[in-house]
């Protein structure tokens, strides 16, 4: 089995842009420096492309300009494939059509359950564990619940470059910085408390979420 390298978890989004289907992007020119271990939060109106840019990180897609690195390096094909191997998936994949560009489907519909789930695995490996990614982690949940989830999620973060998109802003307000991303650019950025402060998408989504 190979050893992939140690990640840190910096993360760099190098003048990102992505679209689902041609004509209709959802990321535009995203420019973000991600340190190890901090805690940055996504945040912006519902289609402002907060969970797609998420995405673009355990390479579920790829960008079509741009790339994403992990320590200042972009991910070459050779560790993907390292990884995929590791997995026991390689073989599968390189028997494909298009080998790994193929398009296999909304959630991998054309593959099996236990082909999923290696090439989960294989993300695993190839992402390794000091990266952590959370999608709505309090949505749904009353005010207790959320309150546990979020003591637990101090401990979770420690050590690891956390990730989290939030509806619920008490959610997030602990992020060492917030990226506000609007029509699938980046708006804002910066501290809750500074952006707070500004007339900007931050300001009154808080104002919002507060009731004012």
């Amino acid at each position: 089995m190979p050893v992939l390298p140690q990640v840190r978890g910096e993360i760099g989004f190098h003048e990102v842009s992505f679209a689902y289907h041609e004509g209709q992007p959802v990321l535009h020119h995203i420019d973000l420096h991600i340190p190890a271990q901090t805690t940055i939060a996504l945040v912006g109106r519902s289609g402002s492309g907060k969970s797609t840019l998420a995405k673009l990180i355990p390479r579920f897609y790829d960008p079509q300009e741009g790339y994403v690195s992990f320590d200042g390096h972009d991910i070459p094909m050779r560790d993907v494939q390292d990884a995929t191997r590791a997995a026991y998936i390689h073989d599968f994949i390189a028997s494909l059509p298009d080998g790994y560009e193929t398009l296999v489907g909304e959630q991998g519909a054309q593959m099996s359950e236990g082909q999923k789930q290696r090439v989960a695995l294989a993300r695993v490996l190839l992402m390794d564990t000091p990266i952590l990614i959370l999608d709505e982690p309090t949505a749904a949940l009353d005010m207790e619940s959320e309150y546990h989830i979020q003591e637990a999620l101090k401990t979770v973060r420690q050590g690891r470059t956390t990730l989290i998109i939030a509806h619920r802003l008490s959610t997030i307000q602990t992020a060492d910085e917030i990226v506000v991303l609007d029509e699938g650019q980046i708006a804002e950025q910066g501290t809750h408390e500074w952006l707070a402060m500004q007339d900007g998408v931050y300001a009154h989504l808080n104002k919002k979420t507060a009731g004012i």
